[in-house]
């Protein structure tokens, strides 16, 4: 073996090294699955998907996975947990909500999270926590795109309508002449795409006191029993079900 063989044989650990210190700790990571949790069912909804009898309707402490279509009844909603870094969801009466894509993604530095929902027809409010960045949270309507940013939000469809409690979104749509738009939202905030099916006749600032309302309406899902204390202490407030740390 000549000199230069050698100085190959050594030099190749070392680019090898090299190469993976540059390869992004998230292409190394690999993508967990999560599943939502029902948290609080009123009234009726079905669920169907791959894994998912025909038939089927959710039962609160049930889990949905990516792929699951919901519908609720009218006068009935339903409560997810998303997960601690997701938030929550509630589903409204009459809406067809598909869970897309849920997982999570541990890079040793942050947690990155892809969330993806399909919203074709109904109302649904959420409270997701300021994403970190690499993470993404979406809501599909007929003709536009909601990228949430941490946000108290309501989304209504085909309308495609928008308010923002708090926090900010990005919302992407198509015009009437079918060229694409952005706009960026930030709390408080409503917003209809021009070319939008006309939503009900209510003033935007009523809908976003609505949508206040509405967070504040939310119930707080079943105590989980605590230990004993090891000595006297006050009690703590129940946790309300919008805190989306639970």
């Amino acid at each position: 073996m000549n000199a230069r063989q050698r100085m190959l044989n050594r030099s190749l650990p070392i680019a090898a090294l090299l190469v993976a210190a540059l390869i992004p700790r998230t292409a190394m990571a690999q993508a967990k699955q999560v599943r939502a949790q029902v948290r609080g069912m009123t009234g009726e909804a079905s669920i169907s998907g791959a894994d998912i009898t025909k038939g089927s309707v959710i039962r609160v402490g049930a889990t949905l996975s990516a792929g699951t279509k919901i519908q609720t009844a009218p006068g009935s909603k339903s409560d997810l947990f998303l997960g601690r870094h997701t938030g929550v969801l509630r589903v409204t009466e009459d809406t067809t909500l598909v869970i897309g894509t849920l997982t999570q993604t541990e890079t040793g530095a942050e947690l990155i999270t892809d969330t993806q929902l399909t919203l074709p027809q109904g109302t649904i409010l959420g409270n997701v926590n300021k994403v970190s960045e690499g993470s993404r949270y979406e809501i599909r309507m007929p003709g536009s795109t909601v990228t949430i940013h941490g946000a108290e939000f309501r989304c209504t469809a085909p309308q495609g309508v928008v308010a923002l409690l708090t926090g900010e979104a990005v919302v992407s749509y198509k015009t009437s002449d079918g060229s694409n738009e952005t706009v960026t939202l930030r709390a408080p905030a409503y917003f209809e795409p021009p070319s939008a099916t006309p939503a009900p006749p209510v003033p935007p600032e009523i809908y976003v006191f609505g949508l206040m309302r509405d967070f504040h309406n939310f119930e707080a899902p079943a105590p989980v029993p605590a230990p004993e204390p090891a000595g006297p202490s006050a009690p703590l407030p129940e946790q309300s079900f919008i805190s989306s740390r639970s």
